[in-house]
């Protein structure tokens, strides 16, 4: 799925960048038919719609309506799914109906203070999806319920009915639970998931039926499948261009590469940092690794342009060739291996006194400049900025949340360790902050979903722990960034949106 995903992100760069050529035929052609094959029906549609109007006598159009066809793509996207009777034998993915049929027959049975919680909890992403689903009961100060693998259970917490559904981090199960929230449960509003595809899968269906989606991924094909859909993850382009302003205004930097996963969060995280640095007048190179990677050597002998690496390399071939000031890494889960990769290789990431000796008496480099490290909210992760410890004090990354800024975030953390988790990461406060603004918003009277969609549209306050909650027209989460750096393994404050 990575490499697919990957392929489909370098397809839509390549098609919308003018100006047009006979290859973006077949590029769309392509586009369309691994989008369907991964299930993101409305991005295939999107693509295969501007294709067709802007080509209509091109051969690939004819191809590209026989591609929906063969999907049935044209009635999953329009028409929404019966519901059943319980002694029913017929799969319910094969029914079909009206869209305002369903609607008028919906709106006179909708439970208005019925909430839907998708999250895994079962599958490799069980323990990320039983963490959320604490903090979501934390912000309801009600214990979260246990034993909920492959089912849907029900609870009810603060007046409200909620419906907690196991999506297993599978698309066809997390489907399956999502029509049974909406037909058999009738949920006013869904939050989740949080994985990439899961969290596509759900909001494609959400949209269509028109049921409002809190969705704690951070996918960037949400926020393009309409008004329904609304992402509580800081938005990552802010984000970047944050990290690109203060690296360019404050710490003076014009020169940037990448190091990236060739993944489709890698991809776009690149592609976005690359568009921000170039707009601001920089420049930036970049290189890319197989998301599989384990070992790092190859690529960071690209990126630093060293000739030889090894015991049997002369001196004078390892020394690194540095054309960069910054180096903007989005990767997260390899982060603890990268740092160490780079320093082996003698890139110089690190601003500590000793590690600069160090490296001057190995390099006979007199007065070398540290390479500015930077990166996003997945760093601020305590146990891999301490598994870095000095090797890059000065990194500078940005998040959301800074645990010790006030007595709620502090008050905050010392529950989270009292269930027995450790230290809290940015993503069990954005669940937190998520339920504490719907539960206010579903404590209103009898909210239609109608109603529900244009009260998040139109939120703009602050509800729990983070600064303030808002969001852009796509539907991103538009809340205050904070700049961090990195000193010993640990992180601190140096710099906050609009100061």
């Amino acid at each position: 799925m990575g490499e697919i995903q990957a392929a489909v992100a370098n397809l839509s760069a390549l098609v919308e960048k003018g100006p047009y050529r006979p290859a973006h035929d077949l590029a769309y052609e392509l586009l369309v038919e691994w989008l369907l094959e991964t299930n993101n029906y409305a991005e295939a549609k999107r693509y295969a719609t501007q294709f067709i109007q802007q080509h209509p006598k091109s051969p690939s159009t004819k191809k590209i309506v026989e591609l929906f066809n063969s999907h049935a793509i044209h009635e999953r996207l329009i028409v929404p799914i019966v519901p059943l009777q319980e002694d029913s034998e017929k799969d319910p993915t094969e029914l079909e109906i009206n869209i305002d049929d369903f609607e008028k027959k919906k709106s006179s049975s909708l439970a208005p203070h019925a909430l839907g919680i998708l999250l895994p909890f079962s599958g490799p992403l069980a323990p990320f999806g039983k963490k959320e689903l604490e903090a979501i009961f934390l912000a309801l100060d009600t214990p979260a319920p246990t034993n909920l693998e492959n089912k849907i259970s029900e609870i009810t917490a603060l007046g409200l009915k909620i419906f907690i559904a196991d999506s297993g981090g599978d698309v066809a199960k997390t489907q399956s639970m999502t029509n049974n929230l909406i037909q058999k449960h009738d949920v006013a509003l869904i939050l989740g998931d949080i994985a990439f595809d899961t969290s596509v899968a759900a909001s494609q269906i959400c949209q269509e039926r028109r049921i409002p989606l809190v969705s704690l991924s951070r996918h960037p094909l949400t926020t393009n499948l309409g008004n329904y859909i609304f992402t509580f993850n800081p938005s990552f382009k802010s984000q970047i261009n944050f990290l690109v302003d203060y690296a360019q205004n404050t710490l003076g930097h014009k020169r940037f590469a990448i190091l990236y996963p060739g993944h489709y969060y890698g991809i776009t995280m690149a592609e976005a940092f690359k568009n921000a640095v170039l707009k601001a007048g920089g420049t930036v190179r970049s290189e890319a690794y197989d998301a599989q990677e384990t070992t790092f050597t190859n690529v960071i002998k690209k990126l630093a342009a060293i000739k030889c690496l090894g015991k049997r390399c002369d001196r004078a071939s390892t020394i690194p060739k540095i054309d960069f000031e910054a180096l903007f890494i989005p990767e997260f889960a390899k982060l603890a291996y990268l740092v160490p990769a780079l320093v082996q290789a003698d890139v110089l990431v690190t601003s500590s006194p000793q590690a600069l000796k160090n490296y001057i008496l190995a390099t006979k480099i007199k007065k070398p400049m540290p390479v500015q490290l930077l990166g996003l909210s997945s760093w601020n992760d305590k146990a891999t900025l301490q598994k870095i410890g000095d090797k890059a004090n000065g990194a500078f990354f940005v998040d959301a949340v800074s645990f010790d800024e006030s007595p709620e975030h502090i008050k905050f953390a010392e529950a989270w360790e009292r269930l027995g988790h450790g230290e809290p990461t940015t993503t069990e406060v954005l669940a937190y902050d998520a339920t504490r603004m719907i539960f206010k918003i579903l404590a209103q009277d009898k909210p239609s979903r109608e109603h529900i969609q244009k009260s998040i549209s139109s939120f703009d306050q602050q509800i729990g722990l983070l600064k303030n909650i808002k969001f852009s027209p796509e539907g991103e989460l538009l809340t205050p960034s904070i700049g961090f750096t990195l000193t010993s393994g640990a992180s601190s404050v140096v710099k906050r949106e609009g100061t």
